[in-house]
């Protein structure tokens, strides 16, 4: 789990053909490229995360916690011309 402060890891899968079968477990050991800026608005990416929550009895409610492990950008958007 990465810390609050951490960068979230995204990797540039846009030029690769196939991605295979994986187990989640070795994701940790990708070797695809860094993706590079900021991932356009309307892309297609895998993005793998991690959901926790707990009941505060202090607070009487329920709390939710959603964190991102990691992204793979799949493909850009293409712009289309009108």
């Amino acid at each position: 789990m990465l810390d609050s402060t951490e960068n979230i890891p995204v990797y540039d899968a846009t030029s690769v053909t196939s991605l295979g079968t994986y187990d989640a477990r070795y994701f940790g050991k990708i070797t695809l490229p860094r993706w590079k800026g900021e991932i356009p608005r309307g892309s297609c990416a895998l993005v793998a995360y991690s959901i926790a929550y707990y009941y505060k009895r202090s607070l009487q409610q329920w709390k939710v916690y959603a964190n991102i492990q990691w992204v793979i950008v799949l493909g850009k958007k293409i712009d289309c011309v009108q």
